[in-house]
């Protein structure tokens, strides 16, 4: 494997101080940059790891403008949340940890908008125009979650780790408010939800928006049973605590992609093919057994090689964190064997990267879904007779 750059950064979100008190008490090379009035961003090593970590402050727009500083002026690679919130199942104990499997912004409520005649009705928390609705984990930062160790004394105390959705909202749920908002989510269509909380899918919205990694992590405070408020003051530090170790672990433990954009030329028909399918599988590739794809540097020269004359070559960019499968890089020369093929229907995809040619070469999976795309430009033919490709390439 290539060395990974050592600039690469994790980001690590909380809302209150208390949720990032055990980083900056472990980060090293601890540092901090003041970005306005009310947001600190930190940044230093974990591990081997560098991190850039933020209370971003309670509520939906708060964390979402962190994010948005995390991924726009640090450069994070992907970004975890950590945090409390309040459990929405009866048999659940102060102190749990959830792994939000996808969150839902429950605020969101545009069910009585109908923009034009015919207008299918949208679900509660669905975006209108591009149907967001609810925002997935990323599975390779899932999986390390599910790795992670936990202290003797988590399960001494009778917590356990649970999976599920989490729900999003600006409101602070008192325990009899609970018990109506369960109703409403299952009468909503969406299932029974693990917890409640007020950060979460807006900055997963956000993720989704970079095309950039994603999971949340979240404690109990406070559950179905006693007083939310007086319950919440008493555990958020201990809850807060408990995810540390998972956190840890993630960031120890993440494989930064070697580039985090990829690229694939293509003519017309294959982009509307690939638009109708759902999936970037030319006729060259399906013969081949692999995606042909290319870095920065590879794109105008794979478009002199082979799309010498074509006047509608089009540009799609790709985000590389975004194949939702476990993803395996190989990073080799021109010439090399190609690595070993995932077995058919074990979801996972092996990245063969080839330099210095820049070739990059996708086995196993589905082939690369049309979700994964960044962005797309045409790439006209100039007079020269040379394609002339966008300035962001």
């Amino acid at each position: 494997m290539a060395a990974i750059d050592s600039s690469a950064a994790l980001g690590i979100l909380g809302a209150m101080e208390p949720e990032i008190a055990m980083l900056k008490a472990n980060v090293t090379e601890l540092a901090e940059v003041k970005v306005n009035a009310v947001l600190t961003v930190y940044t230093g090593v974990l591990g081997s790891t560098r991190v850039a970590f933020a209370s971003a402050g309670v509520g939906p727009v708060f964390a979402a403008t962190t994010a948005t500083v995390l991924l726009v002026q640090f450069g994070v690679k992907a970004i975890v949340f950590t945090g409390v919130a309040g459990g929405l199942k009866a048999e659940q104990r102060v102190g749990d940890i959830v792994f939000a499997t996808d969150c839902v912004n429950f605020d969101m409520d545009v069910t009585d908008f109908s923009p034009f005649p015919g207008c299918p009705p949208f679900a509660r928390g669905e975006l209108p125009f591009i149907h967001w609705l609810e925002y997935a984990a990323d599975p390779a930062l899932l999986a390390l979650a599910r790795a992670a160790p936990l202290p003797a004394s988590f399960a001494a105390k009778g917590n356990v780790v649970r999976e599920g959705r989490l729900i999003t909202g600006s409101v602070f749920v008192t325990v009899p408010r609970k018990v109506t908002l369960v109703s409403e989510v299952a009468a909503a269509g969406l299932g029974a939800c693990e917890a409640v909380e007020m950060e979460c899918a807006a900055v997963a919205q956000v993720c989704r928006a970079f095309a950039t990694p994603f999971l949340g992590l979240r404690a109990l405070s406070d559950t179905m049973e006693g007083d939310a408020n007086a319950d919440f003051n008493a555990f958020t530090n201990e809850a807060a605590d408990n995810l540390f170790p998972v956190v840890q672990h993630i960031v120890e433990n993440y494989a930064f992609p070697p580039i985090d954009r990829i690229f694939k030329l293509c003519v017309a028909t294959e982009s509307a093919e690939f638009t109708s399918s759902g999936t970037i599988r030319s006729e060259l590739d399906a013969a081949d057994g692999f995606i042909h794809l290319s870095d920065r540097t590879s794109a105008p020269v794979v478009a002199k090689l082979f799309f010498t004359t074509a006047t509608d070559l089009k540009l799609i960019e790709l985000s590389a964190a975004q194949l939702p499968s476990t993803v395996s890089w190989v990073v080799g020369k021109m010439g090399d064997a190609p690595p070993p093929t995932p077995e058919d229907g074990s979801g996972c995809v092996t990245i063969h990267y080839l330099l210095p040619d820049g070739c990059v070469h996708v086995y196993g999976g589905d082939g690369v879904p049309t979700s994964a795309i960044v962005r797309e430009a045409d790439v006209p033919l100039g007079e020269d007779g040379v394609h002339i490709f966008p300035e962001w390439l």
